[in-house]
């Protein structure tokens, strides 16, 4: 999957590119921000430089959020 999305990138065709960029956001793997950020400042397609932004977003607070506390007791009332 990874050379297909980075072939992707090099796309003439901002859908292509846009679906790199989905491919990216949803692979959980945060060293490859770097190249959302690329796409981000340098697509010449202002809706893609967006969508990236977005995906960067996404990618990035899917990582940093720490796992929920197991309850360990039930609610009770007051």
């Amino acid at each position: 999957m990874t050379q297909d999305w980075r072939d992707q990138l090099d796309s003439d065709d901002p859908k292509v590119r846009a679906q790199a960029v989905k491919a990216i956001a949803l692979s959980g793997n945060q060293d490859y921000l770097k190249y959302l950020v690329e796409i981000a400042e340098n697509d010449p397609d202002s809706q893609l430089r967006d969508f990236a932004k977005k995906a960067a977003q996404h990618l990035y607070s899917s990582q940093s959020q720490p796992e929920p506390e197991p309850i360990s007791q039930p609610f009770s009332e007051p």
